[in-house]
């Protein structure tokens, strides 16, 4: 997919949590010659910074960033190793807090303990490089955790409703044949689709991927790029992919930010990922199957 490195428009400092209509690209909520007969989203964005700074100790690692989610809408994020986007991931799960700024999430703003706790109910993330580990677990039961501390935990057992979830979304990731397999058994491809239904199976609003592509290989990585538009065109749900490779990134990509320098800048997506109705997941002969 063709995309151009070169800056877009400076940073806004003017976002604010109720204006969901900033985008231009042909996936806006607007009515339009691109979007005919669509009422406006008036909907707070899925996820909004405002002016952030964050680091650790002394050091500055991300100065005043400004970055916008719309709901149901892509991002990716790029920059090198290094260059502060685990920390801004951070900051999106709640798991540091800024220097200074606002981090808002589906309208709230994220401040207390207890707003952070609201907000992991909210997202999925699949860290990293993720691997299976060394203990025998099947890929149902590997996916099925992921609706722990949701679904069920010490004193709740998974019941029916957890486990035909969990096959829901193995279905959706194209893997609901390998269910009973050891995890342990699985490819590098496997293993990521096996990650993303895991995180998934939460029925989160928001899903961030950490360097998904890692150890995938071309075809794999063009395969991911198709499911990450599958699911969003499923479950209607907002993404954010990080990553050092832009050209990658940018496969997945509405919009695109890229890090350097402590700071967060809008890039430029010529070719933004297709708009696509919603399609139930129980439709026999759906592309969600």
């Amino acid at each position: 997919m063709a995309a151009s490195s070169n800056l877009d428009s400076p940073r806004p400092n003017n976002l604010r949590s109720g204006d969901n209509s900033r985008p231009t690209n042909p996936r806006s909520n607007n009515p339009g010659p691109d979007n005919p007969g669509n009422a406006t989203d008036v909907r707070p964005p899925a996820i909004l910074l405002e002016g952030v700074s964050a680091g650790y100790g002394s050091q500055l690692v991300l100065d005043s960033v400004d970055l916008l989610l719309p709901r149901g809408q892509s991002i990716a994020v790029f920059g090198e190793n290094g260059a502060g986007k685990t920390t801004l991931l951070k900051l999106i799960l709640g798991l540091i807090k800024p220097w200074s700024g606002t981090v808002e999430v589906a309208g709230r703003r994220i401040e207390s303990e207890a707003d952070r706790r609201w907000l992991r109910q909210r997202i999925g993330y699949v860290p990293q490089g993720s691997i299976p580990g060394k203990l025998p677990i099947t890929v149902q039961d590997a996916v099925l955790l992921g609706r722990w501390g949701k679904a069920f935990s010490y004193l709740k057992r998974p019941n029916k409703h957890d486990r035909e979830a969990a096959s829901r979304m193995l279905e959706l990731v194209g893997i609901a044949d390998l269910g009973h397999k050891d995890c342990r058994e699985l490819s590098g491809g496997q293993i990521q689709r096996m990650n993303i239904a895991r995180a998934l199976v939460r029925e989160p609003e928001i899903l961030l991927l950490d360097e998904p592509s890692t150890y995938l290989d071309k075809s794999s990585q063009t395969a991911l790029a198709e499911l990450l538009c599958k699911i969003r065109q499923c479950l209607q749900l907002s993404i954010v992919v990080v990553s050092h490779d832009e050209a990658l990134a940018l496969k997945f990509a509405d919009k695109a930010y890229r890090v350097a320098g402590s700071v967060i800048e809008p890039a430029c997506v010529t070719e933004p990922m297709p708009a696509l109705d919603p399609v139930p997941l129980t439709e026999p002969e759906s592309v969600c199957r």
